[in-house]
């Protein structure tokens, strides 16, 4: 995945909250959370991670196509 979206997916997760409170809003465990900052979200979290992104930051813009291109165009 590219480094830029690493970054903004990490950024992203810090200013939403806690690895715990972004856990609970997904509903996944907080290790997950770490795995996102590391690896990127899961496909199959990623329309509602955006959604939820876009709907309480200004600052991160994310779409599902950016952090998964091959998957969304």
């Amino acid at each position: 995945m590219n480094s830029r979206v690493l970054k903004k997916i990490a950024s992203a997760i810090e200013q939403i909250g806690t690895q715990e409170e972004v856990a609970e809003i997904f509903g996944v465990t907080q290790p997950t959370i770490s795995k996102w900052k590391r690896n990127g979200v899961s496909v199959a979290k990623t329309v509602l991670f955006c959604n939820v992104l876009n709907a309480r930051l200004d600052s991160v813009r994310l779409t599902a196509s950016d952090i998964h291109p091959d998957v969304f165009l």
